[in-house]
C-alpha cells in the first residue's frame, strides 16, 4: 500500500462488525466478516499513517474506501461552498452557450427573410423587442397587431446591410389616432406632424391625428385636442394645443421609483432616453422641461384624489381644514372623527388611555441654495398640505425678528438654537425645515427655515399642527369641544426645556386663540438627546419620570429624517415652490405607507411592550421584597413622584440621588472589605459535627481561592502572583493537615478511601465532605449523619455569598460611575480601571463559591430530602444600574440582574440555616478563608455589639480572630476625599431607595404602554370604519354618470372595509395577545378593563409588602434572642473544647483575607 502523507487509511469489512482498542502503538480494530475475523492495526507517524494488516482467523475479503483528509489545523478554514457560488460557477461554465442563444434570437431571427402568414408575396422584416414571444411579420401585420401598443418600437430588417433599424409605427405609415381605440379615423379634426411621446419605452416623435366626431359636455372646459389625449392616457404638457403629452404609465413609474429608491428625475429621465437610443442619444428628443411639469402636476392631482377632496370629503369632515391633502394617522385620537367618549374623563394617572403625543424636530439635509429661479413659483397645495402659505409664513417671521423672541439656551449642549448662522448656511435661501410628527411617526406640518432653528418658526409648525384638528371648535359644537379638551396633549422636543419656558407669551402675541391649548400640554425632551443636557432636565423633563406617557421617548422625529434626506441634494437646486411639492410627496408617500402598515406597528409595539413589562412587573415585584419593611416604614409608596424645582440649581426627585457627594474610590473599596468580612448577625450554638463540617466548607473555599488565582497566573503570569500562591498553598496544606486529625476522631474509615486517590494539588485535594461522596460510599464511609448539617451550613454558605456579591456589585457600580464621571487621562484611567478589575475578580470569587455551595446542595438533595430552589449565578445577574448619575439611554429595555430580587436570597430576609461564628470556627478547626462563608445574610446594617450585663463581649472581638485586610494591588497616589461609615451607609440606603423608584417608574411606563397600545389599537378599528363609511356615502352623492368617481369610492371603502377587519384578526392569530380579544368588543369600557388588571398588579405588591415585612420584623426579634443566648452557648463551648486545642491549634479562618 503506498503510503500518503497527511492521510488516514479507512478499512472497513462489507456487511461486518468492527471494534476498536487503543495501544501504545496505533489503534487496534477487531472487523469481522463473511470470511472470519482479521486485525488492522494502524501505526501513526509524524507525517504518515501506515496501516498493518494481520490475520487473525480466516481471512475476509477487505475493502479499502477512498482516503479522507485530516482535519485542517486550527488557523485553516474551510468554508462551505454557497448556492450563490454554486450557481456562478454554473452560469460562467455555461456562458459560451448563454451567448449563443441571446445573440441568434436577439440580434436576428431565423424566420427573417421567410413569408409572412398573411400574404406569401410579403416577406417577414419587422419584430418587436417589447412584446413577450413576438414572432417576425410582415409591416401590416406589425401594425395590426401593435395598434393598441403604439409606443412599442419596430425593429425593421436591413437586407442591404443586414441588422435590425428602430424605427416608430408612424414611420411605418401609421399614425397614432385618437378616439377609435386605436382605429385610425377617417376625418380627423387635425394632423400634428411632429408629436413628442414619452411613453415607457423612451421618447418618441409621431404623427398625431385628432378625432373630429367626438363631443364633450357643456360644463367642459378642457380643449379637444386635451380631452383626447387626456381619454388616451396621455398627460398633455400644455393646455391649450399641446405638442407634446407623457404616457400616465411613466408618471405612475416615475412617483414610485421617486418615493420608494428616491430617483431623481433627471437620472430617471436620461435611462428613458437610453431606452430609445443608447447609442446616440444626443439625437433623441429633448422632454425633460415637459417632464418636470408634469410630473408636479400628477403628483397634487393623485394627492387631491387620495384625499377625497375630488369627492367632496371636506362635507364630512368640517372639522379638518378645508381642501385638506395631508393623511391623518388613525390611531391617534381625532375629536369628532374616532373617539371613545367614555375615555373622555379620565384619572390623572390613566390620561394617556386619550393622549396625542407629538414630537418636534428640524431637519438641515431639505435646504434651497441662493440661486437664480422663479420668484413667482410658489407651491401647487396652496396651503392646503404640509407647508404654510409662503406669504403667511413671512408675515409671521416679520414680526418676529430675530434676537428678540429667542434667549440663549443656557441648558441644551445640542446647540440646536445657540449655533445659528453658521457657515454651513452659507448661501443658503433656506437652511431646513422643522417638522412636527406624531408618536407613530405620521408627518403633520412642515415650516421652511431661513436661520436655523427659530422659535418663531416652530411656533408656526407647531399652531399649524393643532388646527389641523381644531377647524370646528369656535363653531359652537359642544359635543366636538368637549372631546378636543379631553384629550391630554404631550409634545417632545430637543429644545423643550428652553422652548416651553417662553411659549405661552409668543403665542397670546401671534395665535391667541390657541393660548388654552398651549397651556394645558407636558413638555418632554427625547431620551437620546437629554443624555447632553444638565442633569436637572432628566427629572424635569425625561418622559421615562413622567406619570402617563408611555414608553414615549421622543426619538420617533428621527425616525423619518433617514429616508428624506435622501432627496436632499435634489431639492436643493429646486425652485421654491417645486422643492415644497416634492417634500411633501415624501411626505404623503411615507404616512401611506404607515397607514397601511398600522395594525402590524401596533402588533410589533403591543408584544414588546407586553413583554418587557412582565419583566420589569416582575423585578419590580422582587424589589418589593427585598425592601419590604422600609417600603411599609418609610411610606415609599405615598412619596411624591413630581419633581421639587424650588431650588433652581438642583431638582429634587425621588428618582434623583439627594446625596451628591459620591464616596471616593477608596472609601467605597474599603467599605466593600469591611463587608465582607463582617461577623455573622448571631452565633448559635453548634456541634463538634457541625464545627468540623464547617471548617471544611472554608476549607473547601479556599481551595477554590487558589484555583482561581492560578487561573489568573495561566493567562498573565507573575512572579509576584506565583509567590503568592506558593504561599497561600503552603497555608492551606498545614489548614488541611490539621483539620485531618480531627476528621480521624470522627470518622476513622475515611484514610483508607482517601488514601486511594492520585497524587493532586492541594486546591484539587478531595477532602471527604458528604457532598464530595456518592452513596453507597457515603453511607459506608459513615457520613451519612453529616449530610443534614452540610446541608444547612451550605444553604449558609450561599446566602453570605450572595449577600456579599450584591456588597460587591454596588461598589462595581459605583467605581464605574466615579471612572466615568472624573477619571479622565491615562494615570487616572489606569488606576480606576486596576482597582475595577480587582472588584470583578472578588466578585467571580463569590460567585464560584455560591455556585461550589449550590452544586454542593443538588448532590445532597435526595439526602436532604428538600428540594433546593437556589437559581444559578452569573456575572450578568449581578448587573444593577446606575444611583448616582443620571437614567442612561436604554434603561427601560433592561432589568437589573436576578441577584437583586430572588426572594431566597434578597436582602433584608435571613436564612433559615445556622450562623457560624468566628470563635467556634476556630475551635473546631482551622482555615485560611477570607471570611467566614455561613451565616445570615446582609439586611438592615447592623450596629456595634453591645457588651452583656456580665461585662463581657456578647461576640468575640474580630481584632483577635483575624487580621487586617490587605491592600495589595491597590495604588493611591493621587488626592482622595474621605467619607465616614455614616456617609457611606446613608449614601448606600439612598441608593437603594432610588433604585427601588426607578424600576417602578420603568414598570409604570411599560404598563402604560400596553394600556397606551389597547387604546391606540380600538382607535385605529374606529378610524377605519370611519372612512369606510364615508367613502361609501361619497359614492353614493355621486352624479350617476360619473362612473370613475362612484367605482374610486366603493373601491377605497372596500379598501378601510379589509383595513377594519384586520383589526378584528390579529390578535387571535397571535396566542401571547390573545387575552387581549377583548378590546374587539365595541361596548368594551376600556377604562374598567385597564382599572381591573391594574387592582390585581396592586394586590399582588400589596401581598407581597404584607408577608415579607412581616418576616423581616420577625427576623429582628429572632436576631436579638439569639444574640443574648449566642454569648453563654459559646462560652461553655469553648470550655468543652478546651481539651481538645491542640487540633486547632493553626490560624482562624479570617486570616489572609
Amino acid at each position: 500500500m503506498t503510503n500518503e502523507p497527511n492521510r488516514e487509511w479507512i478499512a472497513s469489512i462489507t456487511a461486518g462488525k468492527k471494534g476498536r482498542r487503543r495501544t501504545a502503538k496505533g489503534v487496534h480494530r477487531q472487523v469481522v466478516g463473511p470470511a472470519g475475523p482479521s486485525e488492522i492495526v494502524e501505526v501513526h507517524t509524524a507525517s504518515t499513517v501506515r496501516t498493518k494488516r494481520t490475520r487473525v482467523e480466516d481471512p475476509g475479503p477487505v475493502v479499502l474506501e477512498k482516503p479522507k483528509l485530516r482535519k485542517p489545523k486550527k488557523n485553516q478554514t474551510q468554508f462551505k461552498q454557497t448556492e450563490t457560488a454554486r450557481l456562478t460557477s454554473e452560469f460562467m461554465r455555461l456562458l459560451p452557450h448563454i451567448m449563443r442563444r441571446m445573440m441568434n434570437k436577439g440580434e436576428a431571427h431565423v424566420d427573417i427573410g421567410t413569408p409572412c402568414d398573411c400574404d406569401n408575396v410579403k416577406l417577414r422584416d419587422v419584430c418587436c423587442r417589447d412584446c413577450f414571444q413576438y414572432r417576425p411579420s410582415c409591416r401590416q401585420c406589425f401594425i395590426n397587431a401593435h395598434r393598441n401598443n403604439p409606443f412599442h418600437w419596430a425593429d425593421v430588417w436591413d437586407f442591404e446591410q443586414g441588422f435590425f433599424r428602430r424605427m416608430t409605427l408612424s414611420m411605418l405609415g401609421c399614425p397614432l389616432s385618437l378616439g377609435h381605440n386605436g382605429s385610425q379615423c377617417d376625418s380627423p379634426q387635425s394632423r400634428v406632424s411632429s408629436f413628442l411621446v414619452l411613453a415607457d419605452t423612451g421618447p418618441q416623435s409621431v404623427e398625431l391625428l385628432v378625432c373630429g366626431h367626438t363631443t364633450q359636455a357643456a360644463d367642459d372646459e378642457l380643449p379637444s385636442r386635451v380631452a383626447q389625449l387626456l381619454d388616451a392616457g396621455l398627460f398633455p404638457c400644455s393646455f391649450t394645443e399641446p405638442k407634446s403629452a407623457i404616457a400616465f404609465s411613466v408618471l405612475r413609474r416615475f412617483e414610485i421609483l421617486h418615493v420608494e429608491s428616491k430617483v431623481p428625475a433627471f437620472d430617471f429621465y436620461g435611462a428613458l432616453r437610453r431606452m430609445s437610443d443608447n447609442a446616440f442619444t444626443v439625437d433623441v428628443p429633448d422632454m425633460f422641461d415637459n417632464f418636470i411639469r408634469s410630473s408636479r402636476w400628477w403628483g397634487v392631482l393623485k394627492a387631491q384624489k387620495r384625499a377625497g377632496q375630488a369627492h367632496g370629503i371636506d362635507g364630512f369632515l368640517t372639522h379638518r381644514p378645508k381642501g385638506n391633502t395631508i393623511l391623518y394617522c388613525p390611531s391617534c385620537p381625532e375629536p369628532g372623527f374616532n373617539m371613545d367618549n367614555k375615555l373622555l374623563k379620565l384619572p390623572p394617572d390613566l390620561r394617556h388611555l386619550n393622549q396625542q403625543r407629538e414630537t418636534i424636530d428640524g431637519n438641515f439635509h431639505c435646504t434651497k441654495s441662493t440661486k437664480n429661479s422663479d420668484p413667482n413659483d410658489d407651491s401647487l397645495y396652496q396651503g392646503s398640505g404640509f407647508f404654510p402659505l409662503d406669504t403667511d409664513l413671512k408675515t409671521h417671521l416679520d414680526n418676529n425678528p430675530p434676537g428678540k423672541t429667542e434667549p440663549r439656551s443656557n441648558c441644551n449642549n445640542l446647540n440646536a438654537v445657540n449655533n445659528q448662522d453658521k457657515k454651513k448656511f452659507k448661501n443658503m435661501e433656506i437652511t431646513g425645515i422643522v417638522n412636527v410628527q406624531c408618536s407613530h411617526v405620521f408627518v403633520k406640518a412642515s415650516v421652511d427655515l431661513q436661520h436655523g432653528e427659530r422659535y418663531a418658526n416652530v411656533d408656526f409648525a407647531f399652531a399649524r399642527s393643532i388646527r389641523q384638528k381644531l377647524s370646528a371648535k369656535h363653531k359652537g359644537d359642544v359635543e366636538f369641544t368637549l372631546q378636543f379638551d379631553s384629550v391630554d396633549l404631550l409634545m417632545s422636543y430637543d429644545a423643550a426645556c428652553q422652548y416651553s419656558v417662553g411659549i405661552v407669551e409668543r403665542f397670546e402675541k401671534n395665535f391667541p386663540d390657541l393660548v388654552d391649548v398651549v397651556k394645558r400640554m407636558r413638555w418632554g425632551v427625547p431620551a437620546l438627546h437629554i443624555q447632553a443636557h444638565k442633569a436637572n432636565c432628566m427629572y424635569e423633563f425625561g418622559m421615562s419620570y413622567m406619570v402617563a406617557t408611555g414608553h414615549f421617548h421622543g426619538e420617533t422625529a428621527e425616525h423619518y429624517w433617514p429616508e428624506l434626506n435622501q432627496i436632499g441634494t435634489q431639492v436643493t437646486q429646486q425652485s421654491g415652490g417645486h422643492r415644497q411639492d416634492t417634500v411633501s410627496r415624501a411626505h404623503n408617500d411615507w404616512n401611506f405607507k404607515k397607514t397601511c402598515k398600522a395594525f402590524l406597528l401596533l402588533l410589533a409595539d403591543l408584544r414588546t411592550a407586553e413583554a418587557t413589562f412582565e419583566k420589569h412587573h416582575k423585578h419590580f415585584l422582587g424589589l418589593c421584597a427585598t425592601y419590604a419593611q422600609r417600603i411599609v416604614e418609610e411610606n415609599w409608596l405615598k412619596e411624591n413622584r413630581e419633581p421639587d424645582t424650588s431650588d433652581p440649581k438642583f431638582t429634587t426627585s425621588v428618582y434623583r440621588h439627594s446625596n451628591v457627594n459620591v464616596p471616593t474610590q477608596k472609601a467605597i473599596y474599603e467599605r466593600m472589605l469591611a463587608q465582607e468580612g463582617v461577623v455573622p448577625n448571631s452565633a448559635t450554638s453548634m456541634s463538634k459535627a457541625a464545627a468540623f463540617i464547617n471548617n471544611g466548607i472554608l476549607l473547601r473555599a479556599d481551595q477554590l481561592k487558589i484555583r482561581k488565582l492560578v487561573s489568573r497566573l495561566k493567562v498573565q503570569f507573575t512572579e509576584t502572583l506565583k509567590k503568592d500562591i506558593d504561599a497561600q498553598r503552603t497555608k492551606l496544606e498545614e489548614s488541611i493537615v490539621a483539620w485531618r486529625r480531627v476528621q480521624r476522631l470522627l470518622l476513622p474509615d475515611i484514610d483508607d478511601f482517601l488514601g486511594s486517590r492520585d497524587a493532586c494539588a492541594v486546591e484539587d485535594e478531595l477532602l471527604g465532605l458528604p457532598s464530595e461522596v456518592e452513596e453507597p460510599a457515603r453511607s459506608a464511609l459513615g457520613l451519612t449523619p453529616f449530610v443534614r448539617i452540610e446541608g444547612e451550613l451550605r444553604e449558609g454558605a450561599a446566602f453570605d455569598a450572595v449577600a456579599k456579591v450584591k456588597v460587591i456589585a454596588k461598589a462595581l457600580r459605583a467605581l464605574r460611575d466615579r471612572k466615568r464621571k472624573n477619571d479622565s487621562g491615562v494615570y487616572k484611567n489606569t488606576i480606576a480601571q486596576k482597582q475595577i478589575n480587582d472588584t470583578q475578580r472578588r466578585r467571580d470569587l463569590h460567585i464560584a463559591r455560591y455556585m461550589a455551595a449550590r452544586e454542593a446542595l443538588m448532590t445532597m438533595r435526595l439526602a436532604v430530602g428538600d428540594e433546593t430552589d437556589f437559581q444559578e449565578l452569573k456575572p450578568e445577574h449581578t448587573y444593577m444600574k446606575s444611583r448616582s448619575m443620571r437614567r442612561q439611554l436604554g434603561d427601560s429595555r433592561h432589568t437589573e440582574g436576578t441577584i437583586w430580587t430572588q426572594a431566597s436570597v434578597s436582602a433584608g430576609m435571613r436564612s433559615t440555616a445556622p450562623s457560624v461564628s468566628v470563635a467556634s470556627a476556630a475551635t473546631a478547626g482551622p482555615s485560611t478563608s477570607a471570611a467566614p462563608t455561613v451565616g445570615t445574610l446582609m439586611g438592615r446594617r447592623k450596629a456595634s455589639a453591645r457588651p452583656s450585663p456580665t461585662g463581657k463581649s456578647r461576640e468575640k472581638p474580630i481584632a483577635q480572630s483575624k487580621k487586617a485586610p490587605p491592600a495589595e494591588g491597590w495604588i493611591w497616589s493621587y488626592k482622595i476625599g474621605k467619607m465616614t461609615d455614616a456617609q457611606l451607609d446613608a449614601w448606600n440606603n439612598e441608593g437603594d431607595r432610588v433604585q427601588f423608584f426607578r424600576a417602578e417608574a420603568e414598570m409604570e411606563r411599560w404598563r402604560e404602554q400596553v394600556e397606551m397600545k389597547l387604546a391606540e389599537w380600538r382607535t385605529t378599528v374606529r378610524s377605519f370604519a370611519k372612512y369606510k363609511e364615508i367613502w361609501t356615502k361619497l359614492a353614493a352623492i355621486q352624479n350617476s354618470s360619473d362612473v370613475g368617481f362612484i367605482a374610486y369610492a366603493k373601491e377605497q371603502a372596500a379598501i378601510f372595509a379589509r383595513r377594519e377587519a384586520e383589526g378584528g384578526t390579529l390578535l387571535e392569530r397571535h396566542q401571547s395577545l390573545s387575552k387581549y380579544r377583548v378590546i374587539e368588543d365595541p361596548n368594551l369600557d376600556l377604562l374598567n378593563f385597564v382599572m381591573e388588571r391594574r387592582k390585581q398588579n396592586t394586590a399582588t405588591r400589596d401581598a407581597i409588602l404584607q408577608e415579607h415585612s412581616r418576616k423581616s420584623a420577625s427576623s429582628e426579634d429572632d436576631d436579638e434572642t439569639e444574640e443574648e443566648s449566642s454569648t453563654e452557648e459559646t462560652e461553655s463551648e469553648e470550655d468543652e473544647f478546651e481539651a481538645e486545642e491542640e487540633l486547632a491549634d493553626v490560624p482562624s479562618g479570617d486570616e489572609g483575607a
